[in-house]
């Protein structure tokens, strides 16, 4: 600042001085305009040597050169400067433009995130719920499951002198078809060593028809007791010995009636001639 205040002082145009020229001629007066002025230099150069800090007139002169070049460069770089600046305000709007757009974006895919969380938490808890729902029916079944295990394999316990492949604990059956399986096998054995199933068939025949037998004979037996209750004293001479009627027990109160007995045996017969006649067919 201060050589461009010097410059400024060397090469300013000196106004003219306003003054009475009467009675100077004109030699006197360029005499004393040339003095003004070559002390007004001398003085304007004393300041400028001061000021660039050397003594020699030409290295004062390189010196004032040097610093108008440089004042020159730094004007271009101040020019460069603010263009640079005013290109780099251009950019900052712009990167906080997209800045601000990012952020919108972000924001509306963070809201989609959360919905599409939301739902998969959602769908997360009733796949959840289904398998908690699916486990416990899953545990009743195999609850149910076992509790017929456990059933067939004391029906098959109680035949285990005929089943020798029998497992000594329920636990060890793996499926309750197993004890299905054996108790059908051992059936089949039973019904083929009796000679097959018509001989199977004529046994049960057999065996209910003693049944009806067994329940004909009682039936008589108590109707028999019952005429003989209410058909009046056993000994009729002696009177003062009669004994009064016994009424019937709790057992004895359902006596089957006449038209019942008449099914039973007709029922007998039915069979003893079916068994006669009749065959089988599977």
């Amino acid at each position: 600042m201060e050589l461009e205040r010097l410059e400024k002082m060397i090469f300013q145009s000196r106004p003219r001085d306003i003054f009475d020229t009467r009675g100077k001629s004109h030699a006197q007066f360029t005499e004393d305009i040339s003095k003004d002025e070559v002390t007004r230099l001398e003085e304007t150069f004393a300041k400028l040597r001061s000021a660039t800090g050397v003594s020699r007139s030409e290295d004062v002169l390189n010196r004032f050169l040097g610093q108008r070049a440089t004042k020159d460069n730094l004007q271009k770089m101040r020019v460069a400067t603010e263009q640079e600046k005013m290109a780099l305000e251009k950019q900052r709007l712009r990167l906080i433009d997209e800045m601000e757009t990012r952020k919108f974006s972000e924001t509306k895919d963070a809201e989609q995130n959360a919905e599409e969380t939301e739902k998969l938490n959602q769908l997360i808890e009733r796949h959840r719920s289904r398998q908690l729902k699916a486990d416990t029916e899953r545990q009743k079944v195999e609850e149910l499951l076992q509790e017929i295990t456990t059933t067939l394999w004391n029906v098959c316990n109680k035949f285990r002198d005929v089943m020798d492949t029998l497992p000594k604990d329920p636990k060890e059956i793996q499926q309750p078809l197993q004890l299905i399986d054996l108790m059908n096998e051992r059936a089949t054995s039973i019904v083929e060593a009796l000679g097959g199933p018509d001989k199977y068939l004529e046994v049960l025949e057999e065996i209910s028809v003693d049944k009806l037998e067994t329940v004909s004979i009682a039936t008589t037996s108590v109707e028999g007791k019952a005429a003989r209750t209410n058909g009046g004293p056993l000994f009729p001479r002696f009177p003062s010995s009669a004994t009064q009627a016994t009424l019937p027990s709790e057992d004895e109160e359902d006596v089957p009636t006449r038209n019942t007995l008449k099914k039973q045996a007709q029922q007998l017969v039915d069979i003893k001639s079916r068994r006669k006649g009749f065959t089988f067919k599977r």
